[in-house]
């Protein structure tokens, strides 16, 4: 009983500092036993915090939230000139281009861009889960208001910045952390891309639980999500008009700037303690065939969840280790590279997927769920031993076969090391949201990195999914290839390429 006892306050305390560690570095405090995690993931960054859902949700509500305080009071200045009448893109002439993303020990990607005359390098978490891009200031960082990484910026310093919103105060809020400060627009260089007045919120403030998740790793974030796609006609919401910012792409696409009305994303797997230049990577106006393999598989965006303001798609069906598993009513899932972890509807993860986990496939994993946390710890030996997990898209096109896509063992498994103790934490959750349309899951980084994702804009906007190049997918079958071509005395068994596979993913 005592080594039993002993056991599990060591996980506990591992589980403690795997909070404060990842990306954020959160000054988590912990008191005996008690935990004290941040309260929610912000949408600075995808970090491991209790409760995804919390920002999303908030989100949902603030669409019909007759407070003229929260979001923006102005629209985004989206250039109408290369949009036709029907609300649909023009064709542009540029070539499509791609920028390196930083991955943050596998919890965050961020992305770096110029802003302002001369021009102040940023990092922001590329966040497909929000619209809106804002950065601390220079004075918030100075007066202790804000806890960004350095350098800040400073709009006093750039020539080209415009203050578009005078005394009025703005404040964005993500659960509850929020930032607050004053709407700017200033030029913005991304890769190829040149935007002369791009707007934002200057920050000159963040509450104490964002300025916890923030902790020095990034300056803020560029929002990506679909708000309505490409229709200027379409309104996300009446009342909250900083639901209807249109986005850094919008302005792209709108500007000519993109050979297609797209972006793509490939999220990579950098390892549990490093941060990983070009460890991730975007596309804007096309995709790139280096990072994935075979074909790609689209899926039409719904506007049935917050009448299109995510990335988001149907769910069909749910299959963990091949079993099809019941849900209850309609179910949607958005597409969010801001989140770190599949976030799931409480009942369907309690009753139906965490007694899997923990029954394993040929063995117990013994899977300890932590309900203050909603994490669920579990020995890496034991990874092996978890089953699969699968999810099926709404769409009229998909093959039955491509249209299921599964995360592996390996996949499912996030590796900590904590001074020289691995933790491995299950990358599904409960944190869910309800909308009158149906129980909404968000499928964050644990998701993404095994598929590369395009956003498109066009055909009314759909996602498309492809196998990474570095998934355990793609990586199974290519040792599986490669043993077919050797003659039977140097072929390796194929119990031996998969005891390598795992163990090469789990060192990622």
């Amino acid at each position: 009983m005592a080594r039993s006892c002993l056991a599990s306050k060591r996980v506990l305390l591992l589980l403690r500092l795997l909070v404060c560690l990842s990306v954020t570095l959160a000054r988590c405090e912990t008191v005996d036993d008690v935990f004290s995690f941040p309260i929610v993931r912000d949408g600075a960054h995808g970090s491991l915090y209790s409760d995804d859902s919390q920002r999303l949700y908030a989100a949902l509500i603030s669409l019909s939230d007759d407070s003229d305080g929260e979001q923006h009071h102005h629209h985004h200045p989206f250039d109408p000139i290369l949009i036709s009448e029907d609300g649909i893109a023009k064709a542009a002439t540029s070539t499509a281009w791609a920028t390196g993303l930083t991955d943050q020990k596998d919890f965050a990607y961020f992305i770096d861009f110029s802003f302002g005359t001369p021009n102040q390098t940023m990092r922001v978490t590329a966040d497909t889960g929000s619209n809106q891009l804002w950065l601390g200031s220079h004075l918030c960082n100075s007066q202790q208001r804000c806890m960004d990484r350095a350098p800040y910026f400073n709009h006093l310093n750039s020539s080209s910045f415009r203050n578009v919103s005078g005394s009025v105060p703005v404040n964005i809020t993500y659960g509850k952390g929020s930032v607050s400060g004053f709407l700017g627009t200033d030029k913005l260089s991304l890769g190829k891309a040149t935007l002369s007045e791009q707007q934002f919120l200057v920050v000159d403030r963040e509450d104490d639980s964002l300025q916890q998740q923030m902790n020095n790793t990034n300056n803020g974030i560029m929002g990506l999500s679909f708000v309505g796609g490409l229709d200027l006609r379409a309104v996300v919401s009446t009342k909250s008009k900083g639901a209807n910012v249109k986005t850094v792409v919008h302005n792209m696409i709108a500007a000519g700037l993109l050979q297609k009305p797209m972006f793509s994303m490939w999220l990579g797997y950098g390892g549990s303690d490093k941060v990983k230049p070009n460890g991730g990577e975007i596309t804007f106006g096309g995709i790139n065939q280096k990072r994935f393999v075979g074909d790609i598989n689209y899926y039409p965006v719904t506007m049935n969840v917050t009448k299109g303001y995510y990335w988001a798609l149907g769910i069909s069906s749910v299959q963990v280790q091949g079993k099809t598993i019941p849900t209850h009513g309609s179910l949607y899932g958005i597409v969010d590279s801001g989140s770190s972890f599949i976030n799931v509807d409480t009942a369907t993860f309690t009753k139906q997927i965490l007694p899997m986990v923990q029954r394993g496939t040929t063995k117990p994993t013994g899977a300890v769920y932590y309900p203050d946390s909603k994490l669920t710890a579990l020995d890496c030996s034991n990874v092996q031993y978890l089953p699969s997990f699968s999810l099926s898209f709404s769409s009229p096109n998909a093959t039955t076969q491509a249209n299921v896509l599964t995360l592996s063992p390996t996949s499912l498994a996030v590796k900590k090391v904590i001074q020289g103790k691995s933790v491995c934490v299950l990358g599904i959750m409960p944190g869910a949201f309800e909308s009158q349309a149906g129980s909404v899951w968000i499928l964050g980084d644990v998701f993404l990195r095994e598929y590369y994702t395009v956003y498109d804009f066009s055909e009314g906007g759909q996602i498309g999914f492809a196998d990474a190049i570095d998934s355990a997918a793609s990586i199974a079958a290519a040792a599986v290839a490669t043993t077919t071509t050797k003659s039977a005395g140097v072929r390796l068994s194929f119990s031996f390429i998969l005891a390598a596979l795992v163990l090469l993913l789990l060192h990622h």
